[in-house]
């Protein structure tokens, strides 16, 4: 005969009549009733808070929902109001235009019938006059024929998706510092300043090659590289090509093929490149130097300038521009003034306008430092002269900084979850945590 096991609880002296399957407690029926109702109260709270996020959902939603579509509204109503002022504004200029035209004929064609009319009462008319009156007519003839050459020319209105766009911005970024240690290195034979990456290929340059390399940090293909110093390399997602840019010339580079291409800019003149990034339609480089401009190419249908901004467009003066950066349609820009403050500027890359700018002390001292995106329209700049990382978040806030163990040179986020960071003498491949 099994021995006797009494309730858990130590002042019940109750024989145990079940076993918790939870804790494996022995208890008398009366205590594990207790001991199944405290767990089901810690389930009211939830429901408790299940039901306030279900109200907060709806309320919010509405609210939300309403705000949006009454703004949308107004931004319409506002370019229906712009469009009717630009079509009273030309309409006037057509008007005027036409009136005067009109008045202008008018005119001459009286001083001419005036003219005319003196020379049929003329005692002594001769052939003369005749040859003057008619060529006189004659001109006059041709000017009013030009009537009909006159063309009215409208362009198509271009309506950019990015107008009005559904943006969320994410209140939790995510925490990839400190950064793990590497996982994979590699040592680099001689110093380089920039690298570029896809979601599966790291371009780098060693040993006068251009190194394709996987995750594993294999080199799985070499192309010579004979030409200037590498100020910056990009990656296009659109074209499945990498950028290469020197002082004097860009070169793409296919990620399936060995050659080397000089790209054709028409209108480079002497321009010193220095550095780039590329959207999905465009590819925006930075010339060196004190205000530089920054010039936007489309990629599609073709390779073609669109547009070129100054210092003053993108609301910056008496600054050079250390690096740009891209994340889906927005711009960063990484540059330093005359004064040694650091700015660092987010644009939107349709229309330029600035969303937030860092003007912190704790980005002085940052000459020749690099900015690098990640996912989530989140950034992280690096500076070489003190190793320090500096992550920001997507509204533009200084989230976290670190000591790098090395002096980084630049970094490149390979895909979702590795960062590449490039040392003066070593690359290194971060898992993100």
């Amino acid at each position: 005969m099994g021995s006797v096991r009494f309730c858990v609880i130590d002042t019940c002296q109750q024989t145990a009549g079940a076993v918790c399957m939870c804790c494996q407690e022995t208890y008398c029926i009366t205590h594990l009733n207790e001991h199944s109702n405290r767990f089901k109260a810690e389930l009211t709270p939830l429901s408790n808070d299940l039901e306030k996020i279900s109200v907060k959902i709806s309320t919010e939603y509405l609210l939300i929902r309403v705000h949006s579509v009454d703004a949308l509204k107004k931004w319409q109503k506002e370019a229906h109001e712009a469009i009717d002022v630009f079509h009273k504004r030309k309409q006037q200029e057509f008007e005027e235009f036409f009136d005067n035209q009109h008045e202008n004929h008018r005119r001459e064609h009286a001083n001419l019938q005036t003219q005319l009319d003196q020379l049929k009462s003329k005692e002594d008319l001769n052939q003369e006059d005749i040859d003057s009156i008619t060529k006189s007519v004659r001109s006059f003839e041709q000017q009013v024929s030009l009537y009909r050459y006159l063309q009215l020319i409208l362009s198509p209105l271009t309506i950019d998706e990015q107008f009005v766009t559904i943006h969320q911005k994410l209140p939790i970024v995510d925490d990839y510092l400190p950064l793990s240690d590497p996982q994979q290195t590699i040592e680099m034979k001689r110093r380089s300043f920039s690298i570029a990456a896809n979601d599966n290929l790291i371009l780098i340059e060693q040993d006068a090659k251009l190194c394709l390399t996987d995750q594993q940090l294999t080199i799985i293909r070499e192309i010579p590289w004979s030409r200037s110093t590498i100020h910056d390399m990009i990656w296009s997602n659109t074209l499945k090509i990498f950028f290469i840019i020197t002082g004097q010339d860009i070169f793409t580079l296919h990620e399936k093929a060995d050659i080397v291409k000089k790209l054709s800019i028409t209108d480079a003149d002497t321009k010193h490149w220095y550095c780039g990034t590329c959207t999905s339609d465009s590819l925006f480089l930075s010339v060196m130097g004190l205000n530089p401009f920054i010039f936007k190419y489309s990629l599609l249908p073709s390779f073609r300038f669109t547009k070129k901004y100054s210092s003053i467009v993108y609301q910056q003066e008496d600054i050079f521009v250390q690096d740009l950066s891209s994340n889906n349609h927005i711009i960063g820009i990484l540059s330093e003034t005359k004064q040694k403050t650091i700015l660092f500027d987010i644009y939107s890359s349709t229309s330029f306008q600035r969303y937030w700018t860092i003007t912190a002390d704790c980005l002085t001292g940052l000459h020749g430092s690099r900015c690098c995106s990640l996912t989530h329209n989140q950034w992280m700049i690096i500076n070489p002269n003190n190793s320090q990382i500096i992550y920001v978040s997507a509204g533009g806030h200084i989230f976290k900084k670190e000591k790098y163990f090395a002096s980084p040179v630049h970094a490149v986020q390979l895909n979702s979850n590795i960062l590449v960071i490039l040392t003066e003498t070593y690359l290194n491949l971060h898992k993100l945590l």
